[in-house]
């Protein structure tokens, strides 16, 4: 059975793509802000302990079943990874589903 998400993006742009077998969207952070939310706080809770980069990130990388990779704002900071046992695996798939049940609202 294939997975129903492989990656998750969450930009620092306000924006979260989810893209599985059969699906790449993108939806507005603040759609998915309580979900999102949820997985930001789960991997910064989770960095290393000896990281010393503030909590703003350019994008967070997420791999179904591997790892989340944290990609901070400021390109002098180096990057992190959380493997993917040490995350609330339920907090990825509720985030995957969140946006990829998003339908947009149709403005006349």
């Amino acid at each position: 059975m294939a997975n129903s998400w492989n990656t998750i993006h969450i930009f620092s742009f306000g924006t979260v793509q989810v893209i599985s077998d059969t699906q790449n969207v993108q939806v507005p952070f603040t759609e998915v802000e309580v979900e999102a939310q949820a997985v930001i706080d789960d991997i910064w809770a989770n960095k290393p302990e000896d990281y010393r980069g503030e909590k703003t990130y350019h994008a967070i990388n997420n791999f179904n079943t591997l790892f989340s990779d944290w990609l901070p704002k400021e390109s002098s900071i180096e990057s992190f990874r959380v493997q993917v046992a040490d995350l609330d695996q339920s907090l990825l798939d509720s985030l995957a589903a969140a946006a990829l049940a998003y339908t947009p609202s149709v403005t006349k």
